[in-house]
């Protein structure tokens, strides 16, 4: 599962920071998004826009070599197993990679961090960016 994967990888002292839609991470039982802040991974909801439609992971944007990975794949069983999906890979296109790495800060900014609240384990909401 992906959200392993994500897992080992902070684990190993990856930064890994995700956004993830807000309403798809309270509307299921098939979310992993606790699981992953549970590890320790950064989380924020989108809540701007009525859907956090993109697709998109960067891998090491600050070296000579990174990575952007982007399409209609959801990383998730049904994507790998049983649906119709695209993925694109671009290696080595430091410009496109910071590109979407600035979009990515600025949904961030604009998104609500989640968390576990200190004393009682509840899930809990933070706002981050404009108040």
């Amino acid at each position: 599962m992906p959200s392993r994967a994500l897992i080992a990888a902070k684990r190993r002292g990856v930064d890994v920071r995700i956004t993830a839609d807000r309403e798809q991470t309270f509307s299921g039982e098939l979310t992993r998004i606790p699981d992953l802040a549970a590890a320790g991974i950064p989380v924020w909801l989108e809540v701007r826009y009525a859907a956090a439609h993109s697709r998109v992971m960067t891998v090491d944007p600050d070296t000579r070599e990174p990575i952007v990975i982007t399409g209609s794949y959801n990383w998730t069983w049904s994507a790998q197993h049983r649906n119709a999906e695209n993925l694109l890979i671009v290696r080595q296109s430091p410009e496109l990679t910071c590109a979407y790495l600035r979009n990515w800060e600025h949904r961030r900014r604009d998104a609500l961090q989640y968390g576990r609240g200190p004393d009682d384990g509840r899930t809990r909401l933070q706002f981050m960016g404009y108040n």
